[in-house]
């Protein structure tokens, strides 16, 4: 039951590197979309909507936090 556990531990550990990995990737990815966002709300003009690459680092973000915090209690 214990080797169970660690190989449970071991694969939430990579899948929680591999969403980190992918999360930098996806936050450089969207780097154009959110300076455009940015630019639209300080001159006033209507904000263009996010991008795939702004979902994704939203939705990596939380999966990675979620992943360490349940590393770091178990």
């Amino acid at each position: 039951m214990e080797l169970i556990f660690a190989i449970l531990e071991a694969v939430v550990g990579v899948v929680d590197v591999t969403c980190f990995v992918a999360d930098i990737y996806a936050w450089f990815r969207g780097r154009e979309n959110r300076i455009a966002r940015r630019d639209a709300r300080r001159a006033g003009e209507i904000v263009p909507p996010r991008d795939r690459w702004s979902w994704r680092v939203i939705i990596l973000t939380s999966i990675v936090i979620v992943l360490t915090t349940y590393l770091l209690v178990r």
